[in-house]
């Protein structure tokens, strides 16, 4: 027949009721008695008080059998937590929660969440000092219907930023390590008659610096947004003083980007052609020049890439004979635009020397051992560019 199984319960009044079922066989099987016993949890916890502007959890530990938390905060009720199960302690994220002074009510409840232990922490104001640092923000125009993000420069401890348009702010944007800033607005700002202000904020979240943006509209008719563009020649380094170009058009001032600096200035000559003093500004190929050319109401109607390049160069240079163990020196002679030289004993390389008026000294002392060591000799320009390379007789 079919095994089944018989619960005994008690009614309303106390009276014990026995069900019995009826197995396939037709016969009644005997009565079973099942205990059922409740599974007994049993646990504790601590709560640390909670430091408004300083914290960001709320702390504590945790003993038996404690799965989660529940915390009760002005009335609203959350759920989670995360626990250290090697060290007995727990963390519940409360950042975004707690903005008041006061108290909360913090529960450990076990896996079938029924609460195990409540305490009560104190929600207290910081006494650390909180001292505002110092730093500066500047914004660039921006123009509604162009452009898509604001941006600018940053100083000092300013580590985050905010857009305050037309009374609203917006937080984040991006912090970049260069001092500059960028902060999307197509969506946000749309309307060049609201204010918009750049805000900069330390690390403790303090306003320490504020910078106010100029606004423009590209379909507003009453802007007169001009049209005209900019062509860069090539930037050669130290042979060139001046990025020069030509411009066309409604260009009425310009201003160069360097590595992400805005410089101001420049000249417009009335041939078309531009000049700007970058010779002590561009240092090195690998940094972005862009020229931009602004219309009579600052408006960006023009941009131009700048090309960063070395200057052409050539030269020789023919190592004399190294004898060991005398010499003490190696020597060459060069010809051309050598700056600087390397030597390589062995696959390991050596820099230094003294190069001038077509002759070098290269002090190698007992480095040079045997005359199988492969030694060669490099010859580079004041930018760094391989000119030459020749094998050293040993």
């Amino acid at each position: 027949g079919k095994r089944l199984l018989q619960w005994i319960q008690t009614d309303s009044r106390g009276r014990r009721l026995l069900p019995l079922k009826t197995g396939a066989n037709g016969k009644v099987s005997p009565a079973a008695t099942v205990t059922v016993t409740a599974v007994v949890t049993t646990g504790t916890i601590t709560t640390n008080n909670f430091t408004l502007g300083k914290d960001k959890y709320i702390l504590g530990t945790y003993t038996g059998d404690v799965k989660s938390f529940r915390l009760t905060i002005d009335g609203t009720v959350y759920t989670g937590g995360a626990t250290d199960p090697a060290r007995g302690t727990y963390t519940f994220y409360a950042l975004d929660k707690i903005t008041k002074t006061g108290s909360f009510k913090i529960e450990g409840l076990d896996a079938s969440g029924r609460v195990l232990d409540t305490k009560t922490g104190n929600i207290v104001a910081n006494q650390t000092p909180n001292t505002p640092g110092t730093g500066t923000i500047t914004a660039n125009a921006f123009t509604i219907h162009q452009d898509k993000t604001v941006t600018g420069r940053l100083t000092g401890d300013v580590t985050s930023i905010g857009l305050v348009y037309n009374g609203t702010e917006y937080r984040g944007g991006t912090v970049n390590s260069d001092g500059t800033y960028s902060f999307y607005a197509l969506n946000t700002i749309t309307d060049k008659t609201k204010p918009a202000v750049m805000n900069g904020y330390d690390r403790n979240g303090n306003r320490i610096a504020t910078s106010a943006i100029t606004l423009y509209d590209a379909q507003d008719s009453n802007s007169g947004i001009g049209t005209g563009s900019m062509t860069a020649h090539n930037f050669v380094l130290g042979v060139d003083r001046n990025i020069t170009g030509t411009f066309t058009g409604d260009v009425r001032s310009l201003g160069v980007t360097i590595g992400g600096v805005d410089y101001r200035g420049g000249s417009l000559n009335a041939d078309g052609t531009f000049n700007f003093y970058a010779w002590d500004k561009i240092k090195n190929t690998t940094d972005a020049v862009v020229v931009n050319g602004y219309d009579r109401n600052g408006n960006r109607i023009a941009t131009s890439a700048v090309s960063v390049t070395k200057p052409s160069s050539s030269g020789t240079i023919t190592p004399n004979t190294f004898t060991i163990p005398t010499d003490r020196y190696l020597t060459a002679s060069y010809t051309g635009d050598v700056k600087a030289v390397k030597v390589t004993i062995n696959g390991v390389d050596y820099t230094g020397g003294t190069v001038s008026g077509g002759q070098v000294n290269f002090y190698i002392g007992d480095k040079i051992k045997a005359t199988s060591d492969l030694v060669k000799i490099s010859a580079y320009d004041a930018y760094g560019q391989l000119l030459n390379q020749q094998t050293v007789q040993v």
